[in-house]
């Protein structure tokens, strides 16, 4: 599931969304905020299933620099791996609104019961975290292996999934869904801002995206899938 992220809604099915929406509680996040889940320092935090919006996990070094480690969007659980683990193994890790948006927040324990009571229920979110790692593998191995152009043009596929209604025509033009900066772009794909800069003024000479303050147009998805080439058809496949 990298080629959408992972979602756990596309997996958990309709019974165990249910169940969460019945007993979560509905939570408001702003850009800038920083959001009180299990999954950071907070240990008696929340589990969010993400309605709206995007989250971002980011660990903060000794030296203070930041470094981005994940992106949660609509459909995503975030703060699910107490679920697994001490919370306090994730020390150093913040949750910041990328977006303001809205989730359902869930007591730890209470989300243990629902997926307890449900059939399937620790099969899927297993599952989840499984596909969760499995991208974030896939995304170190970008990094090491991959030109920035083939890099940032899988993220932006990936930011495409999280369209919804999905669109009518493969090659409609599409919007990225989250507003960045050049700069998280390069933080977020392992380059400097300079090498983002050069590859999307590329990418507009040659008519695959339309750029604007932190925003992007997809004008051309079928280049912009050729571009990313093979690992891209791979994680299509597998998703």
């Amino acid at each position: 599931m990298a080629g959408n992220q992972g979602r756990f809604a596309a997996i958990a099915g309709r019974e165990l969304l249910h169940a969460i929406r019945t007993i979560g509680r509905e939570m408001k996040f702003a850009q800038g905020q920083q959001i009180k889940s299990a999954d950071t320092l907070h240990p008696d935090g929340l589990i969010l299933a993400i309605e709206s919006g995007f989250i971002s996990t980011a660990a903060t070094a000794p030296s203070r620099r930041r470094m981005l480690l994940s992106i949660h969007g609509p459909g995503d659980l975030a703060g699910d791996h107490v679920l697994f683990g001490n919370p306090h193994q994730a020390h150093g890790l913040v949750m910041t609104g990328m977006t303001k948006g809205s989730a359902l927040s869930v007591h730890p324990g209470r989300f243990r019961q629902i997926v307890h009571d449900h059939p399937q229920g620790w099969e899927i979110v297993a599952r989840h975290q499984h596909d969760r790692a499995a991208a974030d593998r896939e995304r170190i191995w970008l990094m090491a292996t991959e030109t920035a152009g083939r890099r940032l043009a899988v993220f932006l596929l990936q930011l495409l999934s999280y369209n919804q209604p999905p669109k009518a025509h493969h090659g409609q033009p599409q919007w990225v869904p989250l507003q960045l900066s050049q700069a998280e772009l390069a933080e977020w794909i392992g380059v400097s801002r300079e090498t983002v800069a050069r590859v999307l003024r590329g990418w507009v000479w040659r008519g695959v995206v339309e750029t604007g303050r932190r925003r992007l147009l997809v004008q051309d998805v079928p280049m912009l899938e050729k571009i990313a080439g093979e690992r891209w058809d791979d994680m299509s496949r597998a998703a």
